[in-house]
């Protein structure tokens, strides 16, 4: 067990948090990516505390994505909202040529900062070894599918976890997600006003379902009147008008099931999610009578490393270079806030592209971005990606004319480019300002 005795004994007497779940919490990867936004893995320079999100792209993959962080010769830091409790790493082991940058990590180190604001710098604390010395990880690649689990002795409980390479062989690449849970004492009660309940019974399941009319990260919730009962499972909505999801294993898509102990037990959400709706899902039999006591931290106006545009909407800009679609798949398809999906930039007026490139170049060097702005191949007309036409004068057109556009963060000013160009690119998301 990684966690200690009297650790385990302290939860279960203040939180009412049954052990089968703290252990199966101890030892669960936190999702970094599948369920937080890859802005928060942030390789920082040695000189200025500030970086860019860190995303992997293999040779076999349709888009850019981040599986835990991507660590480089840079330090990286894992940004949480509230304080995580962080029990170990998962190492993933396939660092093969055909998949992923030729060379390997071979050994890490890992700390904490004392700070809890996201891109501040503060007083890093190392997790020390035996000699007075920051510990060193070594690294095992044992198989190419399966990853390792790398267990701390003691657990870390910071909004802010740090990972420095030690070693490398040949290059410095690595993959690996932090192992833990949200802190049981993280985030503050729910209001009830801020969520609905109801309780449903079919011949397959009982239905507990929840409705916010604000969005929470959910940290925790009890269930009451439960009895001797089998595990259950949760499934959620983090965007309106779509099918809900499954809450499954960070890696691979079985179900996460919660164990239960205790009749009115305090369940803790494994991962960082933030809920239009969310539905548990227990045993036709069950004896639950209700649902309660949820604990939860607001989100924000922009998710944390997202700038503000003039007009509603937060901006980030992503590190991999891509073709258009795969940019506009990122944005579409594995970006959400607040219950609505991102999309690519809509830099649509001249002022407000100047402001996006003020803060470009606040965060690093001039460059040229994919955006929301390409050719209909049926109508031949220019189309921003939310459906509108560009006013006259939008675009430099090249000859002979491409199907995309990009961003020139130099002039400020939109050009057309071919859609296979590999470019950086920049997400939108709209301002959090409450449900409608």
């Amino acid at each position: 067990c990684w966690l200690l005795s009297a650790f385990l004994a302290l939860c279960v007497s203040a939180q009412n948090i049954g052990p089968a779940q703290l252990d199966k919490l101890s030892q669960s990867p936190a999702g970094l990516g599948r369920y937080m936004p890859a802005a928060w893995a942030i390789p920082k320079s040695t000189v200025a505390n500030q970086g860019q999100n860190s995303l992997m792209l293999t040779a076999t993959a349709s888009g850019p994505f981040i599986q835990g962080a991507y660590l480089t010769e840079m330090p990286v830091w894992i940004y949480f909202p509230f304080d995580f409790n962080v029990t170990g790493f998962l190492v993933y082991g396939n660092m093969s040529r055909s998949t992923s940058p030729a060379g390997r990590v071979t050994s890490f180190k890992a700390g904490y900062s004392t700070t809890k604001s996201y891109l501040t710098s503060g007083s890093t604390v190392y997790i020390m070894g035996g000699s007075g010395s920051p510990k060193t990880f070594s690294v095992f690649y044992a198989d190419a599918s399966t990853p390792s689990f790398v267990p701390l002795e003691v657990s870390m409980v910071t909004q802010l976890a740090l990972f420095e390479v030690a070693t490398c062989q040949t290059a410095c690449v690595l993959q690996l997600d932090l192992v833990g849970y949200p802190s049981t004492t993280a985030c503050p009660g729910i209001p009830t006003a801020e969520y609905t309940s109801s309780i449903t019974k079919t011949a397959q399941e009982t239905l507990v379902t929840l409705n916010f009319t604000r969005i929470y990260y959910l940290t925790s919730f009890v269930l009451r009147g439960l009895s001797a009962e089998p595990n259950f499972w949760l499934s959620y909505q983090k965007v309106l008008g779509e099918p809900a999801e499954n809450l499954t294993h960070a890696w691979n898509s079985s179900l996460y099931l919660f164990p239960v102990t205790y009749a009115d037990e305090r369940f803790v959400v494994p991962f960082i999610l933030t809920p239009v709706q969310l539905q548990i899902h227990l045993s036709p039999t069950s004896a639950v009578t209700g649902i309660d006591s949820l604990t939860g931290c607001a989100i924000e106006t922009c998710p944390p490393g997202w700038m503000r545009g003039l007009t509603g909407f937060c901006w980030h800009r992503e590190e991999s270079e891509v073709a258009w679609s795969e940019a506009d798949q990122f944005c579409t398809s594995g970006l959400a806030w607040g219950g609505w999906r991102g999309r690519l930039l809509l830099g649509k007026t001249v002022v407000e592209r100047n402001i996006l490139m003020n803060g470009a170049t606040i965060e690093s060097s001039f460059g040229t971005y994919h955006v929301g702005l390409r050719r209909n191949s049926t109508t031949n007309k220019w189309l921003w990606s939310d459906g509108t036409q560009p006013e006259a004068g939008t675009y430099y057109m090249a000859r002979p004319p491409p199907d995309c556009a990009a961003l020139d963060s130099s002039k400020a000013a939109v050009v057309t480019v071919p859609c296979t160009s590999k470019l950086h690119f920049i997400c939108q998301l709209d301002m959090y300002m409450g449900m409608c």
